[in-house]
């Protein structure tokens, strides 16, 4: 079997344990934002983020940042971050007690939504900047209406896309989702989380047909 055979019969298999599997209903509290973000770059991006939502937008949402290990948030980073009111996750034992096969910060975006501790959150890369204080998204009422809000991308995924037979889908046109940014009421949509997840989780595979993780969602 030849390796684009053998990626496509692994996609394939993905898509039916991903239906058969049982949904778990998803718990938590409040509303908050989701950062992913750890080494010296992107940490720097997240600082400016966390630092411009609490000094300049006055805003009290609380957040989560996620990163790999003590390699990635070191103790004078977590100390930056302390008077602003952060909750940092390691993600490497949330990893290893489920097992999940996470290795990057592409694949760790869905996975910090799936297990965070918020019951609504809004996923920010670290290198976006709000211009309003991004509590007011979680009042839309498209967001109240649908328990998710997504942000389109330029790229549409076309309909002639191999992945859509590969998971069973009907091939369309679709507009491409962004995942800079993501709002989901996680009570709402857990199945759809869990099975972005394990989408992801195929990156070796799947990123082939789609650009990162951004189009995992729609697909999901």
């Amino acid at each position: 079997m030849t390796d684009q055979a053998g990626a496509a019969a692994r996609i394939r298999g993905l898509a039916a344990e991903i239906r058969a599997a049982a949904a778990s209903p998803l718990e938590g509290h409040g509303r908050g934002l989701v950062v992913v973000a750890g080494g010296a770059r992107i940490f720097t991006n997240a600082y400016v983020l966390i630092h411009m939502l609490r000094n300049a937008l006055k805003s009290e949402l609380p957040v989560e940042l996620w990163y790999f290990g003590q390699a990635e948030i070191s103790p004078a980073m977590a100390a930056l971050l302390e008077p602003l009111g952060v909750r940092l996750v390691d993600a490497n034992p949330v990893i290893a007690a489920t097992g999940a096969n996470i290795r990057d910060g592409w694949q760790l975006k869905s996975f910090a939504l799936l297990h965070s501790g918020f019951a609504e959150a809004l996923l920010l890369d670290a290198d976006q900047v709000p211009v309003s204080d991004p509590a007011g998204c979680f009042d839309w009422p498209e967001y109240l209406e649908a328990g998710a809000v997504f942000w389109p991308d330029i790229i549409d995924l076309r309909s002639d896309n191999g992945v859509w037979p590969l998971l069973g889908l009907q091939p369309r046109r679709s507009v491409s989702m962004e995942s800079g940014q993501v709002l989901v009421d996680r009570r709402r949509h857990g199945a759809a989380l869990a099975a972005v997840v394990r989408l992801n989780e195929a990156a070796e595979d799947l990123y082939r047909l789609v650009y990162g993780d951004k189009d995992t969602y729609l697909l999901a």
